[in-house]
């Protein structure tokens, strides 16, 4: 709520910043041709939230601390399940993006924001594809790349998502 709260004062009204949504969405995403992600219901955002964080706290309790890529994996799942969570009614991937920077770093990775930021858009759809439930668009790959690009190898190129996604759920696994 903070982070939201620090990137959107003076940005969306006042009832919005800072605090969960008291509306279900249904946001039509181009990478979906339209369809939506189902996103938490609002009346469960503050358990579905509370829930996420001491599953992740016991997840990375279990890691090893030596398998780099494993822990970002936690990370940028926890993230996505973050994000599908859509706990504001605007401004949930900057806020997710902003939380999971803080994270990383936590964590003992060396990451700014310039990755997050140049690459939004790629960012976004590759949320919505990790979330989606349709089985011919839903994939991790596209996020997997991006948290590679972004923690490990930064001469990965990320295409154009909605360019490059179709019915065919092979293009992303």
């Amino acid at each position: 709520m903070r982070i939201h709260r620090h990137l959107f004062d003076g940005v969306f009204t006042d009832d919005w910043v800072g605090r969960w949504r008291r509306v279900n969405l249904i946001k039509k995403e181009p990478v979906l041709r339209g369809d939506s992600v189902p996103y938490a219901p609002f009346l469960l955002i503050g358990e579905m939230l509370d829930y996420e964080f001491d599953q992740e706290k016991r997840r990375q309790a279990g890691l090893p601390r030596t398998d780099r890529r494993g822990i970002a994996v936690s990370a940028f799942d926890f993230m996505s399940r973050l994000w599908q969570i859509h706990p504001f009614r605007e401004g949930n991937t900057r806020t997710v993006a902003v939380f999971v920077i803080l994270y990383l770093r936590r964590l003992g990775f060396t990451v700014g924001s310039e990755p997050f930021a140049s690459h939004a858009r790629y960012l976004r759809d590759a949320l919505v594809l990790d979330n989606i439930l349709n089985p011919a668009f839903k994939g991790p790959a596209p996020l997997r790349r991006f948290m590679e690009r972004t923690l490990f190898n930064p001469s990965i190129e990320l295409e154009n998502l909605l360019k490059s996604s179709s019915m065919d759920s092979h293009r992303f696994g």
